[in-house]
């Protein structure tokens, strides 16, 4: 869903609540505050709506402004005289419409003690409710903050693990005196460079992923033996969606590393399909004998944790 919709999602559940709250109050304010003979209509319905609008701001200053700027950041005692100075709010309004809040002869006697527990009730019943949805938002916060500290932790890791392979693969050509080692360092250059970028965005463009992936099969083609059949097949609309950045590296990487062999014939295949909301990415070598040697599954079990927490419950992941 975008985030265009979940705001209008979010602007129609607060107009909604506020409508049911609005509403009740006003039932309940005909029904035990039966007008007085001193108090036209107008002046009666003039203080219920500033009173329920007083309220709502009230509601509103918390979440977006005292809690965050105040109360939540060491200025508990400035969030008091906040308080205090929205309570005197409330006393002006009441103090100018002092029948408003005539229920029964017996609050008539101490109509002032009654005008202050009236006024509290409501300001603490507003309080906890702002509060304990900035509470939720605020740990909410703190999850997706450990969420994106995990993922990037994760993603820099990447880099080393790429760049161990790839100069191996430089080694490998400078050894045979190949003149393909010097491309292979520019185009390494290159791949680096998009990958820092890349390396601060949540999505990038699904095309850009593409063109990553095909200059690191470039890159590899420069040390491909002719026993190797290449199968690369790219289909779909790359250029409509976003996806997590560098995720699918482990997998071109082991095709290559384990599919690859000067000694006898081998078969790499990829394939990645964009349809709808959904991306597709089939990895198939044939298992040859490589000199190869490093931490097994490290990259592998890499992007389990990164495909867990990007996407929990919204991927499929099968290795055979």
């Amino acid at each position: 869903m975008s985030a265009i919709k979940l705001n209008k999602m979010k602007i129609i559940q607060h107009v909604a609540a506020w409508m049911v709250f609005v509403i009740i109050q006003f039932i309940q304010f005909n029904a035990f505050n039966p007008l007085p003979e001193t108090l036209n209509n107008n002046s009666k319905y003039i203080a219920f709506f500033f009173s329920n609008t007083l309220l709502i701001l009230f509601y509103y200053l918390n979440y977006y402004y005292a809690f965050p700027k105040l109360l939540f950041n060491n200025k508990k005692l400035s969030y008091v005289i906040f308080a205090c100075f929205y309570l005197s709010l409330f006393f002006l309004l009441f103090l100018n419409f002092p029948d408003y809040i005539i229920i029964t002869e017996k609050v008539a006697r101490h109509p002032f003690l009654f005008l202050i527990i009236f006024i509290v009730i409501r300001l603490i019943l507003i309080f906890f409710v702002s509060y304990t949805f900035y509470n939720q938002k605020r740990k909410i916060e703190e999850e997706k903050n450990n969420l994106k500290n995990e993922i990037y932790s994760l993603r820099s890791q990447i880099n080393p693990h790429f760049l161990f392979n790839t100069l191996n693969n430089i080694y490998a050509l400078s050894l045979i005196k190949s003149d393909l080692a010097g491309e292979s360092i520019i185009k390494l250059s290159s791949i680096m460079r998009y990958m820092i970028k890349e390396q601060l965005n949540d999505l990038i463009p699904i095309r850009n992923e593409i063109d990553y992936i095909n200059s690191y099969i470039e890159l590899e083609k420069l040390r491909l033996p002719n026993t190797v059949n290449l199968d690369i097949n790219f289909e779909g609309d790359f250029n409509r969606n976003k996806i997590a950045p560098l995720i699918f590296l482990p997998f071109i990487e082991n095709v290559f590393k384990h599919g690859v062999s000067s000694e006898e014939s081998s078969i790499v295949k990829i394939k990645i399909t964009v349809s709808d909301d959904t991306f597709w990415l089939l990895v198939q070598n044939t298992k040859v004998k490589t000199s190869i040697k490093e931490f097994s599954g490290f990259g592998i079990n890499n992007v389990k944790k990164r495909l867990n927490l990007i996407y929990p419950n919204n991927h499929e992941l099968e290795i055979r």
